[in-house]
């Protein structure tokens, strides 16, 4: 298996990026409260805040048709999206934790895989299958798994 330096280093950098903008989206939806009413066009509210992006499918009276700021109270955190129906309309809140926990872990196996690496050409291994490189040639390709060096 070749190793892609490119590819490996656009998902630890990129992911970094996106984890760091997620996480302060998340965050920050703790403090502000932001929300989008148009029903005319498109017959529906979006909302952040509250540490949950909500979906409407009509104009709420009390949403907002800006941003507020202020520190939002919540009674508890909703763990998992929650779907209901009500006289108002159809809601949906999805939790923004999942998100963050995905880029999160994503980035961090990118990082670990690119450390494993490096770690095994200062070795003096394989990158690819770990083979102990010892008494080879720094360009002689690899006897065990045929990658380069």
């Amino acid at each position: 298996m070749k190793p892609r330096p490119r590819i490996r280093k656009f998902f630890k950098w990129g992911g970094l990026v996106l984890s760091v903008l997620v996480l302060t989206v998340w965050l920050g939806s703790a403090y502000v409260y932001w929300a989008f009413v148009d029903c005319q066009k498109f017959g529906a509210t979006a909302m952040c805040g509250y540490l949950l992006i909500s979906v409407y499918d009509g104009a709420l009276p009390w949403a907002p048709s800006s941003f507020q700021y202020g520190p939002v109270v919540t009674k508890r955190m909703v763990w998992w999206g929650v779907f209901s129906v009500s006289s108002v309309g159809t809601v949906f809140n999805i939790p923004l934790w999942p998100f963050v926990a995905l880029s999160l872990a994503t980035t961090a196996a990118a990082w670990r895989m690119d450390i494993i690496a490096r770690r095994k050409s200062r070795l003096g291994k394989c990158p690819a299958c770990g083979y102990d490189r010892t008494g080879l040639a720094p360009a002689a390709p690899c006897p065990e798994c045929n990658a380069k060096a």
